[in-house]
């Protein structure tokens, strides 16, 4: 049954592009969200190294990450960079709440919303550092890839960090999740001298993440 469902929602996917995906994330139960914020989660290899690569524009003011689950990402960054204004925005609500009364707890302070990847509007140009992704983007669809990075790079203003799939093709590729060329959507934004490609390890994350997984920056 699980195949059948998994090979229905690809089919969807393809056909009916980011739609499919916002409408899974939305409404997805709490459970995984609470999951995010075990140990296990916190102290993934990658977090740790998506964090050394913000930390590289370090002093920063503000971060925002977009698609922040219940933020396990933000809490990383609180700890090493105290004094940082933070926000996380994600799709799904139960999550927004989740991360909202855990960092109560934790005694940080992190401004949660709900909003789509691409409705950035609550934030005026150039007001945030730093904007970045982790796993967010292999769930947006060739129809809405540009919009969203364009919006980013309305609202950043020292750089984009995403922790995503990348692959050098001329179009998206689609292998269960989003595989997008952004060398060439980012050059429609800024130089190519500007963007940098970091291949995540086999080591430190196995599977399709090491054969397509990327830190990619954007220096604005």
């Amino acid at each position: 049954m699980k195949k059948m469902l998994r090979q229905i929602k690809r089919l969807l996917d393809k056909t009916f592009g980011t739609i499919i995906d916002e409408f899974y994330w939305r409404f997805r139960g709490k459970s995984w969200a609470k999951k995010y914020l075990t140990p296990e989660s916190i102290n993934h290899p990658h977090r740790q190294l998506l964090i050394e690569h913000i930390a590289i524009y370090a002093p920063f003011e503000s971060a925002l990450e977009v698609g922040c689950a219940s933020g396990a990402n933000l809490y990383l960054i609180a700890k090493r960079f105290p004094t940082v204004k933070l926000y996380g925005t994600d799709i799904n609500k139960r999550a927004v709440y989740i991360g909202r009364e855990w960092f109560a707890t934790q005694g940080i302070n992190c401004s949660f919303s709900t909003h789509k990847a691409e409705d950035l509007k609550q934030f005026p140009d150039k007001s945030i550092d730093i904007i970045f992704t982790d796993a967010a983007l292999i769930y947006v669809g060739p129809e809405k890839i540009e919009r969203v990075i364009k919006e980013f790079a309305r609202v950043a203003k020292k750089a984009l960090i995403f922790n995503e799939w990348h692959d050098e093709s001329q179009n998206s590729i689609y292998n269960d999740h989003w595989i997008h060329n952004y060398r060439t959507l980012l050059k429609k934004f800024t130089s190519e001298d500007n963007i940098r490609f970091t291949k995540i390890p086999q080591e430190l994350w196995g599977g399709d993440w090491a054969k397509y997984g990327y830190i990619i920056e954007v220096k604005i």
